[in-house]
C-alpha cells in the first residue's frame, strides 16, 4: 500500500511498483505540471510529485524560502513513505534539480536506500564563485517586472496567466520565494552524491547549455551521462515521448 504525505502527490498509486520516480517541480511550479506522467511511465514505476507549500492544494501553507528547511521536510516525507524493496529515483527540473540533488545528499547521510540515479534537467550545478561574479540581483531585490521578464523568457508559463492581473498577483510571491531559494542554493558549494547523474537539457536553453550541464559530472561518485533534446528551457513539454522513454529506461536500469 502506498503511504501518502502532504509533501507528496501520487496521481496513480501503484502498490506493486518496484520503483518510484519522485519529481521536483521548477520555480513557480507544482504537481499539476507532472500529473499526466503517471499513465506514461512503466507499470513498475509509481510517480510521486513533491508538493511545495504555498501553491495548488497547499495555497494556504506558508512558503518556504530556507533551502535547509525545505530539504529537511522533503527528505523526512520521503523517508516516512519508504516501502521495502522499492527503489527511489529523483527527477528535478530547473530549481527542482538543485533541490533533488540536495535532498539526495541529505538522505544519503541517514542511510536511506536511495536508488542509483539522479535525473537533473535544465539546470547547471551550483558555482558560488561564478554566482558572486555574475552581478545578478538577489530575488528579493528584483522588481516584479524583472521577475516576470525572466519567467517569460523561459516560456514555461502560459501568456494568459501572466496577463491576468489576479493570477499574476497570486504567482509573483511564489516566484519571488522560489527564485530566492535558487539564489541561496547557488551561493553555497555542493557536495557530490553517491548516485549516478543523468543531466538533461534543451539545445536552445541559454540558462543551461551542454557545457554547463556537463559540470554535474563533478557532483557524483557514480557515472554521468548527458542528453540534449531539441527545445528551450521547457523542452520537456514538446519532447514528452522521448523524455518518457528515457525516464523509464533510467529509472528501471
Amino acid at each position: 500500500m502506498t503511504r501518502t504525505s502532504t509533501w507528496l502527490v501520487v496521481p496513480q498509486p501503484r502498490p506493486e511498483a518496484s520503483h518510484r520516480l519522485v519529481c521536483f517541480p521548477h520555480a513557480g511550479g507544482g504537481p499539476n505540471f507532472y500529473r499526466s506522467w503517471g499513465r506514461l511511465l512503466n507499470s513498475s514505476v509509481e510517480l510521486q510529485i513533491v508538493h511545495y507549500p504555498g501553491r495548488e492544494n497547499r495555497l494556504t501553507d506558508a512558503l518556504v524560502s530556507d533551502p535547509d528547511a525545505l530539504v529537511h521536510d522533503v527528505a523526512t516525507a520521503l523517508a516516512e513513505t519508504e516501502r521495502p524493496a522499492v527503489s527511489t529515483v529523483f527527477f528535478g527540473h530547473s530549481m527542482g534539480a538543485l533541490l533533488a540533488h540536495e535532498v539526495s545528499r541529505a538522505l544519503e547521510t541517514t542511510g536511506f536506500p536511495m536508488g542509483n540515479r539522479l535525473i537533473l534537467s535544465a539546470c547547471t550545478p551550483p558555482d558560488p564563485a561564478s554566482q558572486s561574479a555574475s552581478g545578478t540581483e538577489p530575488a528579493t531585490l528584483r522588481s516584479d517586472a524583472e521577475i516576470l521578464a525572466a519567467v517569460r523568457g523561459r516560456e514555461g508559463t502560459p501568456t494568459a496567466v501572466l496577463q491576468d492581473a489576479d493570477l499574476r498577483a497570486m504567482l509573483l510571491p511564489i516566484l519571488r520565494n522560489d527564485y530566492l531559494l535558487v539564489d541561496l542554493c547557488r551561493r553555497r558549494p555542493a557536495k557530490p552524491a553517491r548516485a549516478a547523474i543523468t543531466a538533461l537539457g534543451g539545445d536552445r536553453d541559454d540558462t543551461a547549455d551542454p557545457a554547463g550541464l556537463s559540470r554535474w559530472a563533478r557532483f557524483t561518485a557514480g557515472d554521468f551521462d548527458l542528453r540534449i533534446f531539441p527545445g528551450g528551457h521547457f523542452y520537456l513539454a514538446s519532447r514528452q515521448r522521448e523524455l518518457m522513454e528515457l525516464l523509464n529506461e533510467r529509472t528501471l536500469r
